[in-house]
């Protein structure tokens, strides 16, 4: 789950994500994916990916 959020800049050349535990790089990763899958049969599960933290 994302809970702060800015807009991010993608340079071509960027190749890492650095950032504390808990930071949100996997969360940002995930919605990459769901943005632009490699696969076309990506689907949302609203009972295993609803963020419950809040």
């Amino acid at each position: 789950m994302i809970d702060d959020s800015e807009t991010v800049r993608i340079e071509p050349d960027v190749t890492i994500i650095v950032g504390q535990n808990e930071s949100g790089k996997t969360a940002f990763l995930q919605a990459l994916h769901k943005a632009f899958p490699v696969k076309k049969n990506i689907t949302y599960n609203v009972t295993e990916e609803y963020p419950r933290k809040g």
